[in-house]
């Protein structure tokens, strides 16, 4: 199958994530890259913050989101979602940051996107390939994971709120390093 075919199958699929739509801050990104006849985006999350439950270990297969949101954190839902739990497993703080997979023609092609991607805010970036593809993977730096519940809560209330403005601050960051990658994509994208 040629890149077009595949880029032309992937991009007419249905969304198969949990939230089931692409999050409007990351939008316009995607679709500035999916316009561009060498690259295509793969998946993509704007950053989020939430409670993980791990209900097997640490396997993250047989893990259960008690609470999430891709916007800033409300303190009181965090706060009641943790206070109102009745389980026994581990319960993981998380603030994820942005992440963008994207599928290119050619490694050139995949090398240009890294280097604007570094330049804005998105530190950990590369390109790894098969035989067949050539795949980047954009992550901004900003992320945080703390254990919360452990058979018993493990933090106060105070704490909790501390972290959660902490989160909201790395979120904010996040979409920054969105904002200047669009702006730095869209300068350089073929029209």
């Amino acid at each position: 199958m040629t890149f077009e075919d595949t880029k032309e199958q992937i991009l007419s699929r249905l969304d198969k994530s949990k939230k089931g739509t692409i999050d409007t801050r990351i939008q316009n990104l995607c679709n500035i890259i999916n316009k561009n006849p060498c690259l295509f985006t793969l998946s993509s999350c704007s950053g989020r913050v939430a409670f993980l439950e791990l209900q097997k270990g640490n396997d993250k297969r047989f893990a259960n989101w008690l609470i999430i949101t891709h916007d800033l954190a409300n303190p009181e839902q965090f706060k009641q979602t943790l206070n109102t739990y009745n389980g026994q497993h581990k319960i993981f703080f998380k603030q994820e940051s942005v992440i963008l997979h994207i599928c290119a023609k050619t490694l050139e092609a995949a090398q240009q996107i890294v280097d604007k991607a570094r330049e804005n805010g998105f530190r950990r970036s590369g390109i790894f390939s098969t035989r067949k593809k050539i795949n980047i993977e954009l992550i901004s730096a900003e992320q945080l994971s703390t254990p919360v519940f452990d058979k018993q809560k493990l933090i106060t209330d105070d704490y909790l709120s501390y972290l959660i403005d902490h989160a909201n601050k790395k979120q904010k960051k996040s979409w920054d390093a969105i904002e200047r990658l669009t702006n730095a994509v869209e300068k350089t994208s073929p029209q």
